[in-house]
């Protein structure tokens, strides 16, 4: 209710408006994310980190190369988004094993 204690009057709208507002809407692009979570971020970027670990760089190396560039994450979270060595084998083995699938078994 408005200030005057009646109701505002309802809005009429054309059907062509709507029409013509579903299509534009219908044909807008995707508009990308413009804030991330550090985890996205990281996932963004994580093939890039795991080539520069591989060129030699620590974790401490490229968590600082990031906060120099606004992505503030300390080492050891980075080391938990993009694991490395063995610890990723490991991981990867163990996804693989989840999702083998078990043998039927062959009546003789």
């Amino acid at each position: 209710m408005s200030a005057t204690g009646k109701r505002p009057k309802t809005s009429i709208v054309s059907q062509k408006s709507v029409e013509q507002a579903g299509a534009f809407l219908a044909e807008l692009p995707e508009k990308p994310k413009e804030k991330l979570s550090l985890r996205e971020a990281i996932t963004q970027i994580q093939d890039q980190i795991k080539a520069a670990l591989a060129k030699g760089y620590s974790y401490e190396d490229i968590a600082k190369i990031l906060g120099d560039r606004g992505i503030d994450i300390s080492a050891s979270t980075l080391k938990n988004y993009v694991p490395a060595g063995k610890r990723q084998a490991t991981k990867e083995r163990t996804a693989r094993k989840r999702n083998a699938k078990v043998p039927e078994e062959v009546d003789e």
